[in-house]
């Protein structure tokens, strides 16, 4: 367990699943996620967000994503008590301080990630 997880009252960690609706662009779902506090793209699907939502909060907002053929799912992670093989610039967007989480811009985040994919995955201890 690692305790590097700068959190506080103001959000919430979740795993969000989304398979949208067929006929639905990326893009909007992408414009969605930017309403949250701050988010992680594991892939297509996969999502880790920070939100001051609940999850009920945040599974009305995507419900438009979904309805009529999609799949949704969110859960919420405590981040403290992790565990597995990720690529760099996931740890390091997990373990960064939230304001500072919260501060960068969405198009700075994913620039940060794209640069981090590069490198390959390391385990935590």
């Amino acid at each position: 367990m690692d305790t590097n997880i700068n959190t506080n009252e103001n959000g919430s960690f979740y795993i969000v699943f989304v398979h949208c609706r067929d006929g639905l662009a990326y893009k909007k779902l992408e414009n969605i996620m930017d309403k949250a506090l701050s988010w992680y793209r594991f892939n297509d699907t996969t999502w880790v967000v920070y939100s001051k939502k609940s999850a009920d909060e945040l599974a009305s907002r995507y419900a438009d994503l979904v309805n009529d053929g999609g799949n949704l799912f969110i859960n919420k992670l405590d981040a403290h008590e992790r565990e597995g093989l990720m690529d760099k610039g996931f740890w390091q967007w997990l373990q960064q301080p939230i304001d500072k989480m919260i501060e960068q811009n969405h198009g700075e985040i994913k620039e940060f990630i794209n640069q981090a994919r590069d490198v390959s995955p390391i385990p935590i201890a």
